[in-house]
């Protein structure tokens, strides 16, 4: 029997498909390569860019207030308990007598970091008590009410102990000069009532005062010309000096 042949045609329509699935699977093998490093690996990461705001802070500052009377050692707002310091008094003084006036200056600064944003003083309510006692030693029978008497004034002054620059409570002497008249100075009982806590304290007008910066003042206390019921007498009180940021 002779051999069988395809015809030409048919023959070469399965030489074109043999190529085909050679070139196809050669495809196929290229895909999966490119699968492999592209994706299951991960040896190729994305762009990708960042910034670090770093060491954040959260820090506050401080107010802090200071009290020097007549150039003596300056007393802090930190240095006692409730954040008041227990300071020296602006006057302290005995023996004295009816028609006379006891002043003092001080210097107010802040210390702190922070600006104020006011100024105030108020003062707690005045105590009469009796202090004198006769050669014999008994106690003056006296009830005078100093409290009620005393005249207050308060001055401001260009620097410690230095020329007033206005008369804030009581009157001007005048003429040119703005310090106080102690003669004519607020009743101490009325100022103490008005202005008793930090709430309606006395706010010297709006004033401030900066971080670093000071204010510098002088205190009158007057007492009238009274009767015999003042001797061995004594009016006590407090007052304070307060500032918010």
């Amino acid at each position: 029997m002779g051999s069988l042949e395809c015809p030409k045609g048919v023959a070469t329509t399965v030489a074109k498909n043999r190529f085909k699935s050679k070139t196809y699977l050669k495809f196929l093998v290229a895909a999966g390569v490119l699968a492999v490093v592209g994706g299951g690996a991960g040896t190729f990461a994305t762009f990708n860019a960042e910034t670090k705001n770093a060491g954040n802070t959260f820090a506050t500052g401080t107010l802090l207030l200071s009290d020097s009377v007549h150039n003596g050692t300056a007393c802090y707002s930190d240095s006692g308990s409730a954040n008041a310091g227990s300071c020296s008094a602006i006057i302290n003084t005995s023996n004295l007598y009816t028609n006379h006036t006891s002043s003092e200056f001080l210097t107010i600064s802040n210390t702190g970091s922070l600006d104020s944003s006011d100024l105030k003083l108020f003062g707690s309510t005045c105590v009469n008590s009796t202090v004198g006692t006769f050669s014999a030693g008994s106690t003056l029978p006296h009830t005078g009410d100093v409290c009620a008497q005393l005249k207050l004034s308060l001055e401001q002054n260009a620097t410690a102990g230095g020329t007033a620059t206005s008369c804030l409570v009581g009157s001007e002497v005048g003429s040119g000069d703005h310090s106080c008249d102690p003669t004519q100075g607020t009743s101490l009982g009325a100022f103490l009532t008005a202005h008793g806590t930090a709430t309606n304290g006395y706010d010297f007008a709006g004033d401030s005062i900066a971080a670093g910066a000071s204010r510098y003042y002088t205190v009158h206390l007057y007492l009238p010309d009274e009767n015999n019921t003042f001797q061995g007498r004594a009016a006590t009180f407090d007052l304070t000096w307060h500032i918010d940021q």
